[in-house]
This record gives structure tokens, sequence and C-alpha cells, in this order.
């Protein structure tokens, strides 16, 4: 409801009247409008539409207040009125109708309000104004936060709210410390923040930039921490995610315990961090993972790594490190970390008791590596440059030629390359505790003769030997296929295809036909309907003579000519008819998705194929004769 005045300056403006609907309880006094009204001069309140005196209730902000509860189930409606200059409106009473089918209308007001500005609560961003209550207030609201370009100073900032994000323009958004103590702080979860520079000015204020205690944060999109005195980051939840861009991650500490980013706490395992992309402020800064596990750090340039044991509880272990350029130190304290294709300026050291380290030849290094009188740490290394690569388990720097003495015969080594014996050697397994009952596990005669199993083997073939119940192919850990000595089946009845609509043979050779099954207890018949013998006769007039496409690329004139069907005309056909194609078993669509290979290269792309059952579908024709 709408009505003109003359306000005292002569303008013409005009008022809005907003009705806003509550229903009592019988004790509630206090409701909360959508809308500002300033004062009770601007309202009209019913109850149960009776018209409510001004002086039976107040307004303080948007909230009415009721000096007696509105009786149990009453209808309240309040009603706002809103004065503006013609030609202006409200956000609230302006409508906003989201693109796409099924979206629900809302107003310009609520779709702004599903994110706020740090300068919605008069954050100014000019890099002299002490910023921190509007960004706090910003926070508080539990709403994703974003930062206009500008140099907001702030500090003692707290985030305990859960799936909350923070954004700025990434290169052109800082957050300056401007007291001791963190910039920000907090235990919230799912937290990211994109795009904002977090400087601490180290020379003034103490402290870490972030400390954060929630789990799976999110850094991207050019963040950064720098300037700072205490960590640029320390986290003791997890995952944490860091994608590098453009902006360094430093302290300006240089002390030999100081680290620029600080991940993870003794005693409590957080595990899959995955830092990418990031640079660090210099040698003596770096990262240091406390009690972490599977953490992946890869192409960053970093100061030194320190992959700590704390307490070490289950779980922990060194991760992977790959692809980096490290220019200081790098230390492992817990077992089964990966160094794979990084360049290392200075030493390495895999402290005592750790295991299943691996150190392999794709690194370029050349300091000194410690190895502590760990006996299954594998290190791989040119031992100078241009020379060969050597395998070391030994004490100190991987110099000596190889040499396994394993204390027990159940002792495991790993390699992460190749295993090369001579030909006419073989490669043995032994049955028991002793080690004097041995079989071959692999053997190459001198002819080239590869044999797996126990047999030595003969002729130009590889063998696999078995026991008289068979040979089993399985796939993680299951049984699917078994070769007897007159059969190759599959484990399971009915379970298993050979091959599949992206990966089809060519040709498959038989003595005699597929068996089908065909039991009539297995069967349920059913009434072969009018519209079905109409449509197997229209497809039988539509069978024609082709040739595949594949095979004229390949063979050009000399391909051979077939005759069959059209799954998509088939497909049409029954569609015509009234009857669902997907209900035929003659009628097969398949669709696939891509496959990479564990280096992340495309073995398969995505694709999808229709095909016929040719005897289900003649079955189908010949009913209808």
């Amino acid at each position: 409801m709408t009505g003109f005045y003359e306000n005292y300056d002569g303008d013409t403006a005009f008022t809005s009247w907003t009705p806003y609907n509550f229903t009592g309880n019988g004790s509630t006094v206090a409701f909360t409008l959508g809308s500002n009204p300033d004062s009770e001069n601007n309202t009209q309140v019913y109850i149960d539409g009776v018209y409510q005196q001004k002086d039976g209730y107040s307004v303080a902000g948007a909230v009415l207040t009721f000096s007696v509860a509105p009786p149990n189930l009453s209808t309240i409606e309040v009603m706002v009125n809103t004065a503006m200059a013609l030609g202006a409106t409200s956000s609230d009473l302006v409508s906003y109708t989201p693109a796409g089918t099924g979206a629900v209308n809302t107003n310009v007001q609520d779709k702004l309000r599903e994110s706020v500005s740090v300068k919605d609560f008069g954050a100014v961003g000019d890099g002299v104004t002490d910023d921190t209550a509007a960004i706090q207030a910003a926070i508080d609201t539990g709403k994703d936060v974003f930062f206009p370009e500008g140099n907001y100073l702030a500090a003692g900032l707290t985030v305990n709210n859960n799936q909350q994000s923070f954004t700025g323009v990434g290169g052109n958004t800082k957050i300056t410390k401007n007291a001791n103590g963190t910039i920000i702080s907090g235990s919230g979860d799912d937290l990211y923040f994109g795009g904002l520079d977090f400087r601490g000015y180290a020379s003034n204020f103490t402290g870490d930039n972030i400390s954060l205690t929630g789990n799976r944060i999110t850094f991207s999109d050019n963040c950064g921490s720098s300037d700072a005195q205490g960590r640029a980051l320390k986290s003791t939840g997890g995952p944490i995610r860091i994608y590098g861009g453009h902006n360094t991650w430093a302290t300006t500490a240089t002390g030999a315990t100081d680290y620029d980013i600080e991940i993870g706490v003794s005693g409590t395992a957080t595990l899959y961090h995955y830092i990418t992309g990031v640079k660090t402020g210099h040698a003596n800064g770096g990262i240091l993972f406390v009690d972490c596990g599977s953490q992946t750090v890869v192409g960053c340039q970093v100061g030194k790594l320190n992959i700590s044991k704390g307490t070490g509880p289950s779980g922990t272990n060194g991760g992977n490190v790959i692809g980096n350029r490290i220019i200081g130190d790098v230390t492992v304290g817990l077992p089964s970390a990966t160094f794979s294709s990084n360049t290392l300026g200075a030493n390495l050291a895999f402290l005592l008791g750790t295991s299943q380290c691996r150190f392999d030849a794709s690194n370029i290094f050349g300091g000194t590596v410690t190895n502590a009188g760990n006996a299954n740490n594998l290190i791989v290394r040119e031992t100078s440059v241009g020379g060969t690569n050597t395998l070391s388990f030994g004490t100190s720097a991987a110099s000596a030629d190889l040499s396994i003495s394993p204390t027990s015969v159940y002792t495991q080594w790993k390699f992460g390359g190749s295993v090369v014996v001579p030909n006419n050697t073989s490669v043995l397994g032994c049955m028991n505790a002793a080690g004097n009952d041995r079989f071959s596990v692999g053997y190459v005669s001198s002819g080239d003769d590869m044999t797996l199993g126990a047999n030595t083997g003969a002729g130009n073939f590889t063998t696999v030997a078995a026991g008289t119940g068979g040979l089993y192919m399985s796939v993680g850990a299951a049984s699917r296929f078994q070769a007897t000595e007159s059969q190759f089946r599959p484990v399971a009845d009915n379970a298993y295809s050979l091959g599949n609509a992206s990966q089809r043979f060519s040709v498959v050779y038989a003595g005699t036909g597929t068996i089908n099954t065909s039991d009539a207890r297995e069967k349920t018949f059913l009434t072969i309907e009018d519209a079905e013998t109409s449509a197997a006769l229209e497809i039988k007039a539509n069978l024609r003579k082709f040739k595949f496409n594949d095979a004229i690329e390949s063979k050009g004139d000399g391909a051979r000519i077939h005759f069959g069907a059209s799954a998509q005309q088939v497909g049409e056909i029954l569609t015509s008819h009234g009857l669902t194609p997907e209900d035929y078993a003659f009628y097969c669509y398949d669709e696939w998705e891509e496959r990479q290979d564990k280096e992340g290269n495309v073995e398969l792309e995505a694709g999808n194929r229709y095909g016929i059952r040719y005897e289900e579908l003649l079955s189908f024709i010949i009913a209808a004769l």
C-alpha cells in the first residue's frame, strides 16, 4: 500500500506500507521486524484484526515489544510505513528472480545480505584507521565476508563460525597487524581464505599472524602472510590446504627453531595436509610438520623442512615431498617419508627410528645424507655429477654399494625402481623360517624365456604355475576368474563381463556358439502386445546393409559388408509405438567416464556407445511374423 505526500521542502514523496506477520504464544512480547520503523508512529498493529493503541507497545530499532504478550495462537500483523523520495525505493521492495528452472523469488535486500562486506560495518581500509571492530562485526554475522581493495589495520580478530569464507581482491587487499598478538585466530571448521595478504609488521608487533585450531581450512587465490615475528601461519587442526600464488608466507625470525608455517601438534595425528606452489621467506624459515600424516608438499620453494615426531600417535607418517626447491636442511623424524624430483640445497637427515623412507635418484642434491643407523630406509642418489646411482641402507652418506643383510628371513624390502638379476638366475622365495625350502618366484633363461612360478619353463612362453585347484586371478584381494585343467571361468556365476562397451574384443573365435540361459524354470513369460508386434515389423522393414566406418578407414573398398540395424533408429521406432527402449534387452546404451593412469595421463577418453543384442532383436522380429 502506498500514498503520496509533500514534505517540508516542497518535494513530492511516497509512503510504502510493509506488512510483517507473527503468531502469538501467550508469553513472547518482543518481535523482530524485517525493517526499522524508527518509532511507533510509523507502525500500525493489529491483533486478530483489532487495531492496537500505540501506548500498548514500543519500538526500538527493528524490535517491537508489547507491554502484554499477545494471546496464544493470536494473529499479529505489523504494518511499517517507509517514506522515500519520489522515484526512490527500498531494496526489500524490489523483487529478485534468479535464473534457472525452479528458482525461488526473493528480494534484492535478502539477496545482498547472503554475504557481507567489511565496509558494510564501517571498515575504511585506508592503512590509517583501526578497522578491527568493523571487521569483527562482519565476521560475527556468520556470513561470508568480502574485503574490497584496501589496507585494513586490525589485530585480535577471532573466527569461531563454521563454513565461513573470507575473500579479497588478490594482491590488492591487505590486512595489516596494528597490535601485539595475532591478526586472526579461532576454532572454526571449513573456513576459506582467498585473495588476502596478511602483514605482520614484525619490527613493531609480536605474535603469529594467523593461528587456527579448526579443521579443513583452505587458503587460495594468492593468499599470503608475511612480516610475522612469530609464525606466518600456525594450525593445529587438519587438514590444511594452501594453494600458493604470488604472495609469500614468511617470518622475519631467523633462529634454528623458527619456521614460516607450522602445522600440527604433538600427540594428535592430523592428516592429509596439502601445500602447493608456496614460497616461504628464507633458508631459516620454511615448514614444520608436527605429528602429521599423509601430507603432500609439491611445487614449493621453501627454507628448511622439518617432518617432526612429537609423541607419534597412530597414523603419523612422513608423507610426500615432490618437485620442491628446498634451500635449507631437511629433517625427517617420521616413517614412510617419500622424496621425489626435489632440488635440495643443504643436508638431509633421517633421524633414528625412521623406517621405510625413500629418497630416490630423481632428486637433485649435493649435500650429506645422514641415516642414523636405520636399516630400512632406501636412499638412491648420484655419487657425483654425471656419476652412477647408488643404493644405500647405511648409517651415513649414501656412497657405498648396496648391501642387504636382513636380520630375519621375513624382513620386507621395498624398491621404487627395478630389481635386476642376470639371466639364468632367479628371484627366490622360501617356504619356511630356516630359509632352506626355496622355490623360484621369477626366472629368465639365457634364451629370454620367462617363468613365473615353480616350473623352469621351456620355449618362448611365460608359465604361471598353479596347483590342482587351478589358477585364480584376483582384483582388490577378491578372486574374479579361475583357470582349471579344462576351463577358464568366472568365480561367481553370471557376475562378470568379457570386455565392456569402451573396451571390446574385435573377434571371438569358438568351436560352437554361446549357450544362453533358456530354462523355463528361470523365466516368467509375458503376452506380446500389439504395439510390440507393430514395432517389430517396422524394425524388420528398416534392417539395412552397411560397412563399419573403422573398417572402411583401415581397409578401404575391402571393408566387408554387414546387415543389421541402427540402435538409435530401433529406439526411435519403439518410442513412436509408445514403448520404452530401455525396457528391452536387445536395446543397449553404455557410457563411461575418463580414465587416467597414476601419473594423470588420459588412458581412455570419456564417451558413450549404442548397441544391439541381435539374438534378442531377431527373436523380437520373428515373434511378429
